[in-house]
């Protein structure tokens, strides 16, 4: 009975670090349990990387976040280059 309940609690404690390391991937860093709005995760794949509906879904949290990283690291390149910049006119 011992070892079953030690088995239980390091199960648990292996669980909470996993979700801690992939709240932090996702920006989560309040220490609260946070919600997945899977519909904006869904919108982002499909609308602004390009995948179907169907690639989104098979993806793990990990690789989308990686994706998405790297997709707003792009595109601020990209809108950085295209600022306008006032002259002074003489």
């Amino acid at each position: 009975m011992h070892n079953k309940k030690v088995s239980v609690l390091q199960k648990e404690s292996k669980r909470r670090r996993k979700d801690k390391s992939l709240n932090s991937e996702l920006g989560c860093d309040d220490g609260q349990a946070s919600r997945l709005d899977f519909s904006w995760i869904l919108f982002v794949g499909t609308k602004m990387l390009g995948f179907t509906e169907r690639e989104v879904g098979h993806m793990t949290l990990k690789k989308w976040n990686l994706l998405y990283k790297h997709f707003r690291v792009y595109h601020n390149f990209c809108t950085q280059q295209q600022l306008f910049k006032e002259e002074k006119v003489q």
